[in-house]
């Protein structure tokens, strides 16, 4: 479904104020870095922070490299995995609620929730698979799971721990990857053809399709109080995805780093923030990508706003992940002198 010449022009247009706005962005002073340990020293990702600043991810505290859920608090590690082969947390509101998967023999994964630690299994639309993916202060759930038959999967709401099938676009597929606390949804749904469309599914129970940036598919990630959008979408240009922000209806293009081709966007504050990553270079090496933010209409890199001892520590920032209504930022990074990824939350001064 290809947008129509008027969308093509606000979008164009919100492009072009976005890219003028960039040339008044003031000097950023450093943040806080924070390297975020799993037990006993491992590796580790961060995914998502409250608005306490408690991260949560997963680490590999095993030899096995099996990854384990993993809340950090006061920069403390919590090791949360009791289940299965695996785990892995995506998601917690104000009152420590974590949501992510659990993976069981033989290799399938399940929504989860834990609560005072403890984890608990949340029920399916039928189906085997699923995934808990956010998780709201009203204790709404919403991610994905498989319906009977294995063959589709539905982007999932839980409430009160019995799951509603969000529905799909007229495609097989669906997920919800984020929930604001109005309750509002967003994530991927399939049209006919078998493409994916960033998705909205508000509060009221209605389905919005988002579009894309010109090209075949888009992705939503993260959704604010407003109502605006954070993700992804590719371009009409071969083989390039950039970051995306929907705002009142309108797809803008946030563009990348440097002379980079993809750049994607995983979180958003309540100003419009917008936090994920970018490729500095044309040739999309994994090596080349570095945390971004998008402010005012410029794609920053994040590792500018490191401290100079921090930078000489050898740490650097690959992916934000989520930001907190403080304008705290978590993601992973790594250190180019022992080659460690570990979790990071980074704190304005």
């Amino acid at each position: 479904m290809s947008p129509s010449p008027s969308h093509r022009l606000r979008t164009t247009l919100c492009t072009i104020v976005l890219a003028a706005l960039s040339f008044g962005v003031a000097a950023q002073a450093p943040y806080r870095f924070t390297a975020l340990h799993g037990p006993g020293g491992s590796d580790g990702d961060a995914r998502d922070l409250n608005g306490h600043d408690a991260v949560v991810g997963y680490s590999h505290p095993l030899d096995d490299n099996m990854p384990h859920a993993t809340l950090w608090r006061r920069n403390m590690p919590q090791d949360l995995h009791q289940l299965g082969l695996a785990s892995e947390a995506y998601g917690a509101n104000r009152y420590l609620d974590i949501v992510g998967s659990i993976r069981l023999p033989p290799d399938q994964a399940r929504p989860a929730l834990w609560q005072d630690g403890v984890a608990t299994l949340l029920p399916t639309l039928g189906g085997s698979i699923g995934v808990a993916s956010a998780i709201n202060n009203a204790g709404q759930i919403v991610g994905y799971s498989q319906l009977a038959g294995d063959t589709e999967y539905h982007a999932t709401r839980w409430v009160g721990g019995v799951p509603f099938d969000l529905g799909t676009l007229g495609g097989a597929h669906s997920a919800a990857n984020a929930i604001n606390a109005l309750g509002d949804a967003v994530g991927y749904a399939y049209i006919p053809g078998n493409q994916a469309h960033a998705a909205l599914w508000a509060a009221d129970g209605t389905l919005v399709d988002l579009g894309t940036l010109g090209g075949q598919w888009s992705i939503a990630a993260a959704v604010n109080r407003k109502r605006w959008v954070a993700g992804y979408s590719d371009v009409p240009a071969a083989y390039t995805v950039h970051a995306a922000l929907w705002r009142d209806g309108i797809a803008i293009d946030l563009g990348t780093l440097g002379e980079g081709r993809n750049s994607y966007a995983w979180g958003i504050d309540h100003e419009g923030t917008v936090v994920g990553y970018s490729h500095t270079t044309a040739h999309n090496h994994v090596k080349d990508r570095r945390a971004a933010v998008w402010r005012d209409g410029a794609a920053i890199d994040l590792n500018t706003w490191l401290d100079d001892a921090t930078r000489a520590a050898g740490w650097v920032l690959l992916e934000a992940r989520s930001i907190n209504e403080d304008g705290v930022i978590a993601g992973v990074a790594k250190n180019a002198i022992n080659g460690k990824e570990r979790g990071f939350r980074l704190t304005p001064p």
